[in-house]
């Protein structure tokens, strides 16, 4: 029996249980945007740590590798009506990447 990774990664991310749409501003060219099924983490608080704040785990985004071929380090993102920065992206190897997402500041 064939695999259809493709396919089987649609199912994952795009089944209507977990997933939520992530909104890339890619901005290599004419600036387009890109809409992306996928697993949205949010962020932990951030802790008071000497005299400033640490913010324990970053927010995330988990999609297909091969839907964000184009999207590239500090382009924007908007999930869930909030924008973010792309920090760093996570090939995991397994046709799935991770998002490492910042909040956009004003």
């Amino acid at each position: 029996m064939a695999i259809d990774l493709e396919a089987d990664l649609d199912a994952i991310f795009e089944n209507g249980d977990f997933d939520t749409d992530a909104v890339f501003t890619i901005s290599t060219g004419p600036t387009v945007t890109l809409t992306v099924s996928g697993w949205f983490t949010k962020a932990s608080e951030a802790a008071p740590f000497q005299g400033g704040e640490v913010e324990a785990i970053s927010p995330m985004f988990d999609c297909k590798t091969s839907a964000i071929v184009t999207v590239d380090l500090k382009m924007s993102v908007a999930i869930n009506a909030v924008n973010y920065i792309v920090e760093r992206i996570q090939d995991n190897g397994t046709g799935i990447s991770t998002v490492h997402l910042k909040t956009k500041r004003a």
